[in-house]
């Protein structure tokens, strides 16, 4: 079975090394308005294997992209906010004298958070669907 040369491809600006593909398996032109790609050949081993070598591209591509979004719990309660700068005295207090211990180790007590995960969402849609789950949670 032949294997077409792997060559580099333009997608919005950005350049994406090709796979090779065989030959018995097509990809459709993409249409502009057309988001998704429409891969046909004349077995289904070889269709399954270009859906299987995309996927893994576009995970790859995902993996090596900065994070965009965090998921964080806001720890603006009173309480909690004056419980931190009790500590922050007791630390100065206790440990001033130490190398590298001053006030400007300490976060403002209204920007304390939990973060619980960091998200890569490329897209508009990404976004939707991921306050759609939040908002399920919620419920």
């Amino acid at each position: 079975m032949e294997v077409l040369r792997p060559q580099l491809i333009r997608i919005d600006g950005r350049n994406y090394r090709k796979n090779p593909v065989q030959e018995q398996t097509y990809q459709h032109e993409e249409d502009e308005e057309d988001f998704y790609q429409v891969i046909t050949g004349q077995h289904r081993n070889g269709v399954i294997s270009a859906r299987t070598r995309i996927d893994v591209l576009l995970d790859t591509f995902r993996r090596k992209q900065p994070f965009t979004h965090f998921l964080a719990f806001f720890l603006n309660e009173v309480e909690v906010q004056e419980g931190f700068l009790r500590f922050q005295e007791e630390v100065l207090a206790k440990c001033s004298m130490d190398d590298g211990v001053d006030s400007s180790i300490f976060q403002n007590p209204k920007k304390l958070h939990l973060t619980i995960g960091m998200l890569v969402l490329l897209s508009e849609e990404e976004i939707q669907q991921t306050c759609e789950m939040l908002q399920q949670c919620k419920e």
